[in-house]
Formats: structure tokens, sequence, C-alpha cells
């Protein structure tokens, strides 16, 4: 009796890790794309830019990045309605856009800042993280926000900018 109780908590356990596998294998997968890419992208298809600026450090960036951004319906409506560009604040090369090359920014040891950041994130001249910034396909800005937002109040920024 007891090799049986033992038999039926093993087939037990070895389901229940297969079928999370199996779960994990469906988890949505968010496409991302880099600034140097995205203008062929628009010519071909136009739909809006989604950015968020974010850097290493931030912990509001990685909450975000932890719980934002593995929401499923966040990450459809990135994936199917939008460009979506993840850009690091402090990315130490350069960027080409619009004829246009934005490069890092020494401001000490150790520190800087992106121009490219700068250029679409201040606000009122100061740069925080993170910020989402959209833009039409046309990179106009039509949305700005350098806060943490939660997966509700993306998807219902998202849903307003889709066209």
């Amino acid at each position: 009796m007891r090799i049986i109780s033992w038999i039926i908590i093993l087939v037990f356990a070895f389901w229940g890790c297969s079928s999370s596998q199996k779960l994990a294998d469906y988890a949505p997968v968010l496409t991302t794309y880099t600034f140097d890419e995205i203008e062929s992208r628009v010519q071909d298809e136009a739909k809006p830019i989604a950015i968020f600026l974010y850097t290493s450090w931030c912990s509001f960036c990685k909450n975000m990045e932890v719980n934002t951004l593995t929401d499923p319906e966040v990450i459809s409506l990135l994936n199917d309605s939008f460009y979506y560009i993840p850009f690091d604040g402090e990315y130490p090369g350069n960027v080409n856009l619009r004829g246009n090359v934005y490069s890092f920014k020494s401001t000490g040891r150790n520190t800087g800042t992106h121009e490219l950041a700068q250029a679409i994130g201040s606000v009122d001249g100061l740069l925080s993280y993170p910020t989402w910034i959209l833009m039409n396909p046309t990179f106009e800005l039509i949305f700005q926000h350098n806060a943490f937002m939660s997966a509700s109040d993306l998807k219902q920024v998202l849903r307003s900018a889709i066209p």
C-alpha cells in the first residue's frame, strides 16, 4: 500500500512539473526594435512607436520590466499595434535617427546621458526614469510620461494611441 501511495505522489509531481513547463512555452514574447531599424519599418508599415526609456540602476524601471512588461495584454498591444523600443538612457553608442547622429555625453566619472534620451525624454528640461514615449509614424511626440506605470495604466494609454 505504501508503494502505491509513493507512485501516486510521484506521478502527480511529474505531471505538475511538466504542465508548468508547457504553460511557460506559451508565454507571449515581447518583440523589440532598435532606433537604427525603425525608420525603414515605419515606411513599410506605418504604426506608432512606443519607447520605454530606462537605466540599469533604476528600481522603478526594473519593477516595470518585471510587472508591467510581462502582462500578456500589454505584450499583445505592443506587438500588434506598435514598434516597441526599449532604450537605455545611458547607452554608450551612437544612434542614427532621421538624419541625425545622437551619442552618449559624459557628465562625470562613469555617469552620463545619451543625447537621444535627453531629446525625447525630457520634460521641462529634466530627464527622469522610467519614461514612456509614444510617437506617431512620422516621429511626432504624441505622449510622454516620466514615472512608473502599472499594466492597467499602460494598457489604457496604448489603446488610446492606436489609430
